[in-house]
């Protein structure tokens, strides 16, 4: 393809042009200042996908700054009120011990014990003797505080959720003082939407809604890198690697839309920021060479070049796209005798 010319008659001057590859092209996130939309990937493999301009240390950080700053304060409180209602006080978990089991355990050891210590007072073996008497008053003590351990762990009260998120041990009074006082107050200021808290898809739900447009940017990694805003469908070779997304306040700011239509032309300018990243990643970046025939010399001149052309087209499809690109708009011809003759 880079090989062919086209020919074309421009002011009565015989033309061609010819497509190459833009070997140093622009990058489309860093390069160029023309983006409504910001990517974020926290896949290690693929953080260089993200762009520069902010960064935060993982996904939840991301998830929770624009839950935060977009969601409303009634939206918050419902995924709260949500989370509470599957927080419980739990029965006891240790079992109640018996005192009398305890003392005849205990009975029975230092007896043991005694009796060790007179057999080795018959032998006169004096330092033996004592050493199994404090072996029974050590084993005495230990059981006695094992005993009030477990006691005082039967009496207590575990917090829990459906997915372990958190743990609080302590008695009934002190459970339900946590889970109305720091509980709740930790959920409002973030950790409610934590991946692992349970209500990640609901809040995304919630997100969506709001002065938010995000959409889920895909990797697929196969002897070169695509991505794309839909699902590759190849569970070996591609994946989620991040987001990417804009705000109202930016759409209505960058671009001429509405209260009615800003939503719409942010989700159509995110696909197509994604799809111009996509093309710079696999190389379809090219550039138009326009020369001009020189009679007296009978040779071609370079006249003109310019470059930065992103296409996923192939063939004659994509010189045309990029000569009218370019603003060429007369007829383009395989054969120089065909120009040549108009």
């Amino acid at each position: 393809m880079f090989d062919d010319y086209k020919y074309y008659k421009q002011n009565g001057k015989l033309m061609r042009l010819r497509i190459e590859q833009d070997e140093i092209p622009s990058d489309p996130r860093h390069d160029l200042d023309c983006n409504v939309g910001e990517i974020v990937c926290f896949t290690p493999a693929y953080r260089y996908l993200s762009d520069d301009n902010k960064t935060y240390k993982d996904a939840e950080d991301f998830f929770e700054d624009l839950c935060l700053k977009y969601l409303k304060e009634e939206q918050v409180k419902e995924l709260v009120d949500k989370r509470m209602e599957i927080v419980s006080i739990e029965a006891p978990t240790v079992k109640k011990p018996n005192k009398a089991e305890y003392d005849k355990d205990v009975l029975a050891m230092v007896e043991k014990y005694n009796a060790m210590s007179d057999k080795a007072r018959e032998l006169e073996l004096e330092h033996d003797s004592i050493r199994y008497i404090n072996m029974a008053s050590v084993y005495k003590r230990r059981q006695e505080d094992d005993y009030q351990k477990t006691l005082r762990l039967s009496e207590e009260y575990k917090v829990k959720n459906d997915v372990g998120w958190f743990q609080f041990r302590g008695t009934k009074e002190e459970c339900e003082d946590y889970i109305n006082g720091e509980l709740r107050k930790n959920l409002l200021d973030g950790d409610i939407f934590y991946a692992s808290a349970g209500m990640y898809k609901e809040a995304m739900e919630m997100l969506r809604k709001s002065d938010v447009v995000i959409l889920p940017v895909y990797v697929f990694d196969h002897s070169g890198i695509s991505i794309s805003t839909s699902d590759f469908a190849d569970k070996w070779d591609s994946g989620q690697a991040g987001w990417i997304y804009t705000t109202k306040e930016k759409v209505m700011e960058c671009l001429n839309v509405t209260e009615e239509n800003w939503r719409e032309i942010a989700t159509e300018c995110l696909e197509s920021e994604i799809k111009t990243y996509d093309m710079y990643l696999q190389g379809k970046v090219y550039g138009i060479i326009i020369e001009r025939y020189n009679a007296d010399d009978d040779e071609w001149e370079e006249n003109e070049s310019s470059w930065g052309y992103f296409s996923d087209k192939y063939g004659n499809d994509l010189i045309k796209d990029i000569a009218v690109d370019f603003g060429i708009t007369e007829t383009l011809y395989d054969d120089l005798n065909d120009a040549r003759v108009l």
